[in-house]
């Protein structure tokens, strides 16, 4: 590290500054001749990495500054050199023309090192601090000092680094200060530099492709952009991972080189090492703490509040829903939304792989897939039947076995109806999928409503914008007629950009009957709660609330 200038008008305001008046040549070499050639031990630490020389101990003797290979000491009774004013220098202070601290490449490359990481050039600002080469060492030995400490006992992250500090004699800035804890924080605590991505309320999705590549997130509204952030070391995204796989007891291994966990808030991981992958890599699927409503998908255009009143009567006569669409789509969130219409008295079992589903009912119980146990989601599916549910949410049918459970569960007239999701891009694949996975024609009518969703870009040619949406492109009864074929009641017109009612059938005599209404009466109550969706509660809790008030009474 050293002081340097582009253009220099040589008005001596930086040496009239300095103490010292030292020369701008030393480098604060990471293992200085100077203090190894002093005999009389003149030589302090002022700062981490930065050496003054202690006036009372020197004797002048010069060794030092024929040790130096940059000429940077001379001695007038005793020996000067620049100590940068114990981190905090004088001449850049006065310096008008933008004299500066540049580290040098030994340094950089020590940063590097000691952090892993890096701040790269990217569109998605995370926020993190960048420390210099004397900071990542104060970083790195303070962890270090921490970890243990902790395996001692219990131990705290800010008196160890005011211990660290009180040793070396370091004087920071409060902002300095605040964001070296921060970093700290994020080593000895959570998830590294990933930490205040994991924060952003706004991300979906965040992925690590390997070292010297930015991590890249995906924003929602926005679509994938880069991190200005990146890994340097294969070591310390394995750390990562299986700093976030510790919480259940698992760790990645080139016996074991990939792993699906989950995150203390819910969110999913999915990482890789080699042989499977050339490089280690992870994808975090983000959990939503704060689930969507369904204001939040009317407001986006998902579906029309036509279309959500109407599942939400569905939801009302104990129907069975399966909701299908692409990787991606929506379809936890759509799922998540239709459970606000449960009462908030009824008995809720959730099975599912990772823990997405979100729902303010008290009596409620969550299943989730344990591989490591060799339980999976059909095991799961079918205890259910046991439980004496009221309703069953599954997350997500992909196995034939999971499909069979499923449709077992609902052919027991289990509850009073299920809802679980599937991957499809239309009500005829979904049919035609199940049928592949050896379900029935004559038990796929148990399926009372397909709700069908999914994702792509739209280009606007005139602004050169790609945006990406999320559609409910139909909802569909399963009709069986010879074989099970889907039979539209509301269909997406791309002029419209919405979902329009195209049909009726079957669901909507069961509503009316379960209600004790006439065409005309449906109508009425129809429109009574689309107006009620329209103007609800953003927030999900609330929402939910307000549904049972008006529908249950409380």
């Amino acid at each position: 590290m050293r002081l340097v200038i582009d253009e220099c008008s040589h008005c001596n305001a930086c040496v009239e500054a300095c103490p010292h008046k030292a020369n701008f040549e030393c480098r604060h070499c990471l293992e200085p001749e100077c203090v190894k050639a002093c005999p009389k031990g003149a030589f302090y630490e002022v700062a981490t990495g930065v050496w003054a020389v202690d006036p009372e101990k020197c004797d002048g003797c010069g060794l030092c500054a024929l040790s130096c290979p940059y000429n940077a000491i001379y001695v007038d009774g005793y020996a000067r050199k620049c100590d940068l004013c114990g981190g905090d220098p004088k001449c850049i202070k006065v310096c008008v023309k933008g004299l500066r601290l540049e580290a040098s490449e030994e340094e950089v490359e020590e940063t590097r090192r000691i952090l892993g990481w890096e701040k790269a050039g990217g569109n998605y600002e995370a926020g993190i601090y960048s420390p210099g080469c004397q900071e990542a060492r104060a970083i790195e030995a303070v962890v270090k000092a921490f970890r243990e400490l902790a395996k001692e006992g219990e131990a705290d992250v800010e008196e160890v680094f005011e211990e660290y500090c009180e040793g070396k004699g370091l004087v920071l800035e409060d902002s300095q200060r605040e964001e070296l804890l921060r970093l700290i924080h994020y080593e000895v605590h959570g998830f590294s530099v990933l930490e205040p991505m994991l924060a952003d309320e706004s991300l979906e999705e965040i992925t690590v492709n390997g070292v010297g590549e930015p991590i890249r997130v995906y924003r929602r509204g926005v679509g994938w952009l880069e991190a200005d952030v990146m890994f340097l070391d294969e070591k310390k995204i394995v750390g990562v991972i299986n700093r976030i796989a510790r919480s259940l007891g698992r760790r990645i291994t080139l016996q074991k080189p990939r792993i699906n966990a989950c995150l203390p808030n819910g969110s999913r991981l999915h990482a890789a090492i080699p042989p499977v992958t050339k490089q280690p890599c992870l994808t975090i699927r983000k959990f939503t703490e704060k689930p969507l409503s369904p204001r939040h998908l009317i407001d986006n255009r998902t579906i029309t509040a036509e279309a959500m009143s109407f599942l939400w009567m569905a939801m009302q006569c104990d129907l069975n829903i399966l909701v299908a669409g692409s990787t991606g789509s929506g379809k936890t969130t759509t799922l998540n939304c239709l459970s606000a219409f449960i009462p908030l008295g009824e008995r809720v079992i959730i099975v599912e792989e990772t823990p997405e589903i979100s729902i303010p009912h008290e009596h409620s119980v969550r299943l989730t897939v344990n591989e490591e146990l060799g339980i999976g989601m059909g095991d799961l599916v079918s205890d259910t039947l046991r439980m004496r549910p009221d309703r069953i949410i599954v997350g997500e049918v992909r196995t034939g076995e999971e499909a069979k459970a499923l449709m077992n569960t609902m052919l027991a007239g289990q509850g009073k109806g299920s809802v679980a999701t599937f991957h499809a891009l239309s009500g005829r694949e979904a049919i035609n999928r199940l049928k592949a996975l050896g379900i029935s024609d004559h038990d796929l009518p148990t399926i009372d409503l397909l709700v069908v969703q999914k994702r792509w870009d739209k280009y606007d040619p005139e602004k050169k914008e790609t945006r990406e949406l999320r559609r409910v492109m139909e909802i569909s009864e399963v009709h069986h007629n010879g074989q099970a074929r889907p039979h539209k009641l509301f269909d997406y017109d791309a002029a419209k950009d919405a979902l329009v009612k195209v049909g009726s059938g079957g669901v909507s005599e069961k509503i009316m009957k379960a209600f004790s209404l006439d065409a005309s009466g449906l109508g009425q109550e129809w429109q009574r709660r689309e107006g009620m969706l329209a103007n609800s509660p953003t927030d999900f809790a609330e929402a939910v609330e307000e549904v049972n008030e008006a529908v249950h009474g409380a």
